[in-house]
């Protein structure tokens, strides 16, 4: 199938991320990586660490565990900002951000996961760890945001965008005429991908105050498949066929005829 391109693309954001099951990169590991870093990611910034989210009874919980995550979260950043590099004791993360509020160049799925792949096989070479036998989970994310007044006049009409109705007392009542703001989540189980994925849909203000809608697919999943042995190649199968359900949740979400101005260059 060719590919389609979507000049007026509302894409923000792409993530993608493997956890694994225990320490993998203490503090002195993590100082031998941080030079091979530099060059591509010179800015560094430590946070908290990231917190597992897993779904226990249909019930997104988060883990935190120090002696898994260590204490911090590193954040390597290239100098055009597009790229982001979040390491910390058992995770690996890479995002694609959009720069700003107007649509730039998309690289597209392929070439993020392949920079990602190098730089797991690039760590594994400094650590001397085949890591992927640790792997606990995996995950992809896509992240939209866009203006929604180039396409409906108030945010009521939301319907006009994506495949989603506000409840009738908003819309009838003396409630339809004030300002409104919302956010949804949804949590749907993708068994063939031994996880699920969490959809936000909402309304957001910008920095510039720029009145925007987020829609973000989060889908993950176990990296332990039943009669599957954890490998490099069954991590790329995972990666492969949730880009597939991105791909399909997107056209059944948005409609055709803002999928059609997207196109336009």
């Amino acid at each position: 199938m060719s590919k389609r391109i979507f000049h007026q693309h509302p894409l923000a954001e792409v993530v993608l991320g493997i956890t694994y099951k225990k320490l993998l990169f203490p503090y002195g590991t993590i100082f031998k990586i941080q030079p091979e870093l530099l060059e591509d990611y010179p800015d560094i910034e430590i946070l908290a660490p990231l917190t597992d989210e897993l779904l226990v009874n249909d019930v997104i919980q988060s883990e935190v565990d120090i002696q898994k995550s260590g204490q911090v979260l590193y954040r390597f950043r290239s100098s055009d900002s597009n790229w982001l590099l979040q390491l910390q004791g058992n995770k690996i993360y890479l995002n694609w951000t959009r720069r700003g509020e107007q649509p730039e160049f998309y690289p597209g799925f392929d070439t993020i996961f392949a920079k990602f792949k190098n730089i797991l096989e690039g760590i594994d070479g400094i650590t001397g760890e085949d890591t992927i036998r640790e792997a606990k989970s995996y995950e992809l994310g896509y992240y939209d945001r866009f203006d929604w007044a180039r396409y409906i006049d108030k945010l009521r009409d939301i319907g006009g965008i994506v495949d989603y109705s506000l409840p009738g007392f908003l819309l009838n009542s003396e409630l339809a005429t004030g300002k409104l703001n919302f956010a949804s989540r949804f949590i749907s189980e993708i068994s063939e991908l031994n996880g699920y994925c969490l959809t936000v849909i909402a309304s957001d203000v910008m920095a510039t105050e720029t009145k925007v809608l987020r829609v973000e697919h989060s889908i993950r999943g176990l990296a332990d498949i039943q009669n599957v042995m954890v490998s490099n190649e069954s991590r790329d199968a995972w990666f492969s066929k949730a880009h597939k359900i991105q791909n399909s949740m997107f056209d059944k979400l948005y409609s055709e005829k803002v999928q059609e101005q997207w196109k336009q260059p």
